[in-house]
């Protein structure tokens, strides 16, 4: 079991995660003035970081618990992180990542184009 303050850490991070994930659910049902849409892009690039960082750590610790690590090579960890990559919940996880790197990109979607 997880020592307690890693606990603490985890409960308070998805906390967090999920504050930002609903101020942005909330601030896209809104009109979109000037300030809000500054605020929305800020808080999108945000999660955006957040969750990349979340990713990268995932898939870099995801052999972390195998027994045998000790005993193998450098190479070999890294090519069972890159076979985590095909995991569903891996693969989920990028597609949403790429889904909000797209719709960042997007420059012409009315709700990030304020009224002239």
């Amino acid at each position: 079991e997880a020592p307690i303050l890693l606990r603490r850490a985890s409960a308070a991070y998805q906390i967090f995660a999920g504050l930002v994930t609903v101020s942005l659910f909330i601030i896209d049902m809104r009109h979109m003035s000037g300030t809000l849409l500054s605020t929305y892009h800020s808080l999108e690039l945000f999660a955006l970081v957040l969750f990349s960082f979340e990713y990268l750590l995932r898939v870099y610790s995801g052999v972390e618990d195998r027994g045998d690590l000790h005993m193998l090579s450098c190479s070999d960890i890294w090519r069972a992180r890159l076979r985590s990559l095909v995991r569903p919940s891996l693969l989920l996880d990028l597609l949403s990542l790429t889904s909000l790197v797209i719709d960042m990109s997007i420059t012409s979607n009315a709700f990030k184009r304020s009224e002239e």
